[in-house]
């Protein structure tokens, strides 16, 4: 398991919403949305508005493949067709899932895209109202029979996929975000772009430094101060090509009976994973990074730790769910009132 991850996460030098107090340079900045999550492109040094508007471009049209809850979108076609047939899918599905599967086979299904049918009982699979209600015991366990990697269908010589079991549904809520930060980085470079930051919910990948020898510097938010101005636990340095990833509890949270519920489910319980608060992870390929976070929420703290320390390049910061916070090892984070 540690071993893949390790291979997973360092696939490049490599956060979810955009949160306050992260440091913004001067640069022309195009902001936009994808999946309903804000998303920006800042460039420091290179073409500019340019690249920035051909690097929204390709997520534009990377959102109409990939949307499951777009009707016309090639996952939602996988869906429909689940139990039945694979279907024919854009490159970027196909890469998208493949990746999403090698990545839940090396945590042992502890993060599983096929979990949709899970998220969608629970109300957390669009972007509508956050639900207000725990669904029936019954229920969810009934979803869970639909959840398993094992069941992802891949031909990559025609680029089909398929799902083997009536009723199972990609949700790749847990590893796009992250996805898309690396197509977007990947295409400012092809454009020249020397020193840029893309930020996508909470997903963050760098090209470059941030300026003439300084590497960026990023801030990890507090997530009980409710993204307010100045509230952050401290600030990173990522390097040329790095990359952080956020997995939080506060972005779709509802309350029943004074207790808390968020869209962060553990597929194989199918309830939310409550023993953290965030979880934040530093390391290569910012999908991988971006799936990683998730998973290591659904660990829970102290196996969480653990897995981060074992991976040697990946750094990490778990809040648990009494406030309190681990790091890992190798991690180094400077005070806020250290930043530049």
């Amino acid at each position: 398991l540690l071993a893949a991850l390790l291979v997973l996460a360092l696939c490049g030098i490599a956060y979810k919403k955009f949160f306050g107090g992260i440091n913004t340079p001067s640069g022309e900045t195009l902001s936009s949305l994808f999946l309903g999550h804000e998303c920006s492109i800042i460039v420091n040094q290179g073409p500019g508005e340019a690249a920035s508007q051909h690097a929204m471009a390709e997520l534009n049209t990377l959102e109409k493949n990939i949307n499951w809850n777009d009707p016309a979108s090639d996952i939602a076609a996988v869906n429909r067709m689940a139990g039945v047939s694979p279907v024919a899918v854009s490159a970027d599905t196909f890469e998208l899932v493949a990746k999403a599967k090698e990545f839940a086979a090396a945590t042992s299904g502890i993060f599983d895209p096929t979990a949709g049918a899970l998220f969608a009982l629970w109300g957390f699979s669009g972007t509508g109202p956050t639900p207000q209600n725990v669904p029936p015991s019954t229920d969810i366990e009934k979803a869970i029979k639909t959840v398993g990697y094992q069941g992802i269908i891949l031909d990559p010589d025609r680029k089909l996929v398929g799902l083997k079991k009536p009723g199972a549904k990609l949700d790749l809520s847990q590893i796009v975000m992250g996805y898309a930060v690396t197509k977007a980085r990947s295409d400012l470079l092809k454009q020249g772009v020397e020193s840029a930051k893309v930020t996508i919910a909470n997903v963050i990948s760098v090209v470059g430094r941030e300026r003439e020898g300084v590497d960026w510097n990023i801030a990890i938010p507090d997530p009980r101060r409710e993204r307010r101005e100045g509230e952050i636990l401290g600030y990173i340095t990522l390097p040329p090509g790095g990359a952080m990833a956020t997995a939080t509890d506060h972005d779709r949270t509802f309350t029943v009976a004074d207790k808390s519920y968020h869209d962060i489910l553990n597929p194989k319980t199918g309830y939310p994973a409550l023993d953290c608060i965030s979880v934040t992870v530093i390391g290569g390929d910012a999908a991988s990074i971006d799936a990683l976070s998730s998973a290591i929420f659904i660990m829970g703290p102290q196996k969480g730790i653990e897995t981060i320390n074992s991976l040697k390049e990946v750094q990490g910061l778990i809040v648990k769910k009494d406030g309190s916070i681990l790091k890992s090892a190798n991690l180094v984070i400077k005070e806020a009132a250290a930043n530049p």
